[in-house]
């Protein structure tokens, strides 16, 4: 069964997501399309989850994202899908017209190019430094977030064993200001654990960071050196040890689709 919804005009960005119902006792699977608002606007109801139920909701997400575009050829789209389901953070397939599959952390979007970045990826909204508060949070370009909080009870050895690289445990001097911007021409960072500094350029490039997403990449930053290239690495001279004073959890958070009725 096929349900379409247009209570607003059609966003050019769309996420998708993929939820296992129960249909008359029977496992169904429910794909829906939600706008930039949270609105699902779109969805397909299938009793299979098959690559074909997969390949139908992705031409239709493309067709109304390209505005009418349907004719788009099996190995185009079957590419689409193949990218969409591995799930890989940083994943992307390109389409007709344009438009481009992201996957980022746990989000499949659909969009018209440039526009994708800001739901895929963080990113800035200005190019102006901001400053984040210890015990606050400040908002980035597409819904994304980025947190802060003093940690009151240290644990090194769960804060060491951290594998999630949308969190960064950083040890600051007081008096704190921790400030959110974009990298500087030529700016260099010192590894974790590396004496040698690296220049932040090539460590974009090096963990594959979109060219067209670098520039508004967010870093954490004290007043005179890098702190954080988000969900990448973490300055040595903010390494959390025995003898750190004041440690903050930096947390950079998606997007996340809200319910609606």
């Amino acid at each position: 069964r096929r349900r379409d919804r247009f209570a607003r005009p059609a966003n050019s960005s769309w996420r998708m997501d993929e939820t296992a119902v129960s249909v008359r006792g029977g496992l169904h699977y429910l794909y829906r399309a939600v706008d930039n608002y949270g609105k699902s606007v779109a969805s397909l109801l299938r009793a299979d989850k098959g690559m074909e139920a997969a390949q139908a909701f992705l031409r239709k997400a493309v067709a109304i994202v390209g505005a009418g575009l349907n004719d788009i050829g099996y190995k185009t789209i079957e590419s689409a899908r193949q990218v969409a389901e591995s799930g890989d953070t940083g994943s992307l397939a390109t389409l007709p017209k344009g438009i481009e599959l992201h996957v980022s952390y746990g989000i499949i979007n659909i969009s018209m190019g440039a526009e994708s970045l800001a739901y895929a990826h963080p990113q800035l909204e200005a190019y102006s430094p901001r400053h984040l508060p210890l015990q606050g949070e400040i908002d980035l370009d597409g819904g994304w977030r980025l947190t802060a909080e003093i940690v009151a009870e240290i644990d090194l050895g769960r804060i060491r064993a951290n594998a999630d690289p949308w969190v960064a445990y950083v040890a600051v001097a007081e008096p704190a200001r921790l400030l959110v911007r974009n990298r500087m021409s030529g700016e260099r960072i010192r590894p974790l654990g590396l004496g040698a500094e690296k220049k932040i350029k090539e460590v974009m490039i090096d963990r594959k960071i979109p060219r067209g997403a670098r520039r508004r990449w967010p870093i954490v930053a004290a007043s005179d050196h890098p702190i954080w290239i988000v969900g990448h690495m973490i300055d040595d001279r903010a390494k959390v040890d025995e003898s750190a004073g004041l440690i903050v959890q930096l947390r950079c958070l998606p997007a996340a689709p809200h319910e609606t009725c």
